[in-house]
């Protein structure tokens, strides 16, 4: 199982992060309940700071020929040229029996841009599912620069899952923003 979603954005003015919040999630389980080998289930929660400087998370079980192992890492780098979001998730399990092997990765990125004045944005994305895998990025405007609430439709609304095959999609938009506030979000699984 992998998900995987990138976004790389050039600009002609810079971007300024306001606030951020975020989440990993990491499950590996060996053996059925109650009687299982071994079993992880952890979440990590990310501050702004901690999205900027990136998350990573791994976990493994192994016994004998049996394993479930589940990794998830994410940033988001801000910077004078425009921003890149990134985010990455890989899992396995192998099991003698459907049941006795399971993993699973999340992840969950959200964070309010301040935008200045009138950007012009090239955005080059990608994203790619395998297995169980799925990944979301929406960029919505949220407020004036005034602070009124103001929230407008979607200008970025990408998705991707996978059922077993796997699933490549990429492509080049050139996005218009105006000033305000607006709101960025990744979710992976």
């Amino acid at each position: 199982m992998l998900t995987s979603l990138l976004v790389c954005t050039g600009l002609l003015a810079p971007l300024e992060p306001q606030s951020g919040t975020g989440s990993m999630y990491i499950f590996t389980q060996l053996g059925t309940p109650p009687t299982e080998i071994c079993q992880v289930a952890r979440t990590t929660e990310l501050s702004l700071e901690d999205m900027l400087a990136g998350g990573l998370d791994h976990e493994i079980c192994i016994d004998g020929g049996t394993d479930a192992q589940s990794r998830i890492e994410g940033r988001i780098d801000v910077y004078d040229g425009g921003m890149k979001v990134d985010v990455n998730g890989w899992g396995e399990a192998v099991g003698s029996d459907v049941h006795d092997a399971f993993s699973r990765h999340d992840a969950d990125f959200s964070m309010i841009i301040s935008v200045t004045e009138p950007v012009r944005m090239r955005v080059d994305w990608y994203h790619h599912a395998v297995g169980l895998g799925g990944a979301w990025l929406r960029v919505q405007r949220l407020y004036d620069p005034d602070g009124t609430w103001n929230p407008g439709p979607d200008v970025i609304d990408r998705s991707v899952s996978s059922y077993i095959d796997a699933v490549l999609e990429d492509g080049v938009d050139v996005l218009y923003f105006q000033p305000g506030g607006w709101s960025f979000r990744a979710v992976t699984t």
